[in-house]
């Protein structure tokens, strides 16, 4: 099936959409994305079903969990490369837009999710996926993302690309795990507060 420019994907009962930026094609040679919303008994892939780029991925909206205090979240799991990075900035910016942020801040946060990936892929091990959580919380707006890395070292906080992230954003952390199979998992989380949009 060939995917169009435009998915839709349930929110509160109706639809709303999640648009691709820039030229790139949402088909791919391999993966399948689905949208839609999970209830308790049912897993992901129900929904509107469509093509990733290249590795491909999971896009769930909303995915309720009752370890954090949020109404709506949003999931991607992707391959940690370069390619889906195009994914993750349109989907950081229609988040932001239906939490009515402002341009500005729909601007600066499509920034920051762009830095906190391209981290991570650059610290990735070969073939790992890169998993992605947009919550709301409250009137925050936070975004976490992990993949499996090449070793434990965190990135570095004192760099150039660290402070404009901090910029960017009212919050920002790493931190560093083991895996079920005891490989390092490296994730950087990122908060930025609500300003209301313009109308």
């Amino acid at each position: 099936m060939r995917a169009t420019r435009t998915r839709r994907c349930l929110r509160g009962g109706r639809r709303v959409p999640i648009a691709h930026d820039g030229d790139d094609s949402m088909t791919g040679p391999s993966g399948d994305f689905t949208t839609g919303k999970r209830t308790a008994g049912h897993t992901a892939g129900h929904g509107v079903a469509g093509r990733m780029p290249r590795s491909g991925g999971v896009l769930n909206v909303p995915v309720p969990r009752a370890e954090l205090p949020v109404s709506e979240r949003v999931e991607l799991r992707l391959s940690a490369e370069l390619d889906s990075l195009p994914i993750v900035r349109s989907v950081a910016a229609n988040v932001a837009a239906m939490l009515d942020h402002d341009l500005d801040a729909i601007s600066d946060l499509t920034l920051a999710v762009n830095e906190v990936c391209s981290t991570l892929i650059g610290l990735a091990a070969p073939k790992a996926t890169l998993a992605c959580v947009f919550a709301r919380e409250g009137g925050s707006l936070c975004f976490e993302a992990h993949t499996a890395a090449k070793g434990g070292d965190l990135p570095d906080t004192g760099s150039f690309a660290w402070r404009v992230l901090a910029t960017l954003t009212d919050r920002a952390a790493c931190w560093s795990r083991r895996g079920e199979d005891g490989s390092p998992v490296v994730g950087i989380s990122v908060r930025r507060e609500r300003t209301a949009g313009v109308g």
